[in-house]
């Protein structure tokens, strides 16, 4: 004796699943692969183009933190200077 889950109707549950959830087809796997690569090239330019922003700033922060210490050694350089 088998042991078949049936529904009110008598037919095989287990059938109607296997029929419901047999997959996905070749087509619409592609369409998601090609939605996918659209999205992360979107999303890639827009990571690029702003570390390329970051490091523009850094290299300005780091110009500003030069400029400073040069100011720091001229003024140090003329004060010592005179001492001796």
């Amino acid at each position: 004796m088998e042991n078949k889950v049936t529904d009110i109707q008598g037919k095989d549950t287990f059938e109607k699943r296997r029929k419901r959830l047999g997959g996905f087809s070749f087509i619409e796997v592609m369409v998601v692969i090609i939605i996918l690569g659209l999205l992360s090239s979107i999303v890639g330019v827009y990571l690029f183009d702003s570390a390329e922003q970051a490091k523009a700033d850094a290299t300005k922060s780091q110009i500003k933190g030069l400029e400073a210490f040069s100011r720091v050694v001229v003024i140090a350089s003329t004060v010592t200077r005179g001492c001796f």
